[in-house]
């Protein structure tokens, strides 16, 4: 956990993914914020709560979240803050945290067609299967 400024905090969660570690950040205002909320893994959760604590906070003290993309590395853990009534976030973010089964029949035949338009070998094919496995370490909402 970094201490950016008296209001500000960068907690670093881990992440299963190539890219490494994820930054999110506690927001001390009017309300307190999460900025992000990590992977859907118990490793980001227990990072996650071990660094609010080094600060004097517990999940069930954070108000709301703001959303920055809809990557599984910030939207995974969003269901576990019991005082968090609203996820503030880009209207495009939902359709991933509901995970709208029309948007994503829409997306893997986007990316199927546009593998036989580049001329993709068959041999790669076996990608297009596997476009919904984030999804297990997405947050889910309504």
């Amino acid at each position: 956990m970094q201490v950016i400024n008296q209001s500000v905090f960068q907690i670093t969660l881990p992440t299963p993914f190539s890219v490494g570690d994820t930054h999110v950040y506690l927001i001390k205002g009017d309300i307190l914020s999460l900025v992000d909320a990590g992977v859907k893994t118990k490793e980001a959760w227990e990072a996650l709560k071990v660094q609010l604590a080094e600060i004097g906070y517990t999940p069930q003290d954070i108000e709301q979240i703001i959303l920055t993309h809809h990557h599984p590395d910030h939207t995974g853990l969003v269901e576990q803050f019991p005082r968090v009534e609203h996820i503030v976030a880009q209207e495009d973010v939902n359709i991933w945290l509901t995970k709208d089964e029309a948007y994503f029949q829409h997306y893997e035949q986007f990316f199927g067609s546009c593998f036989i338009k580049w001329g993709v070998p068959k041999s790669y094919h076996y990608y297009l299967d596997r476009l919904r496995e984030p999804l297990a370490l997405s947050g889910e909402g309504n």
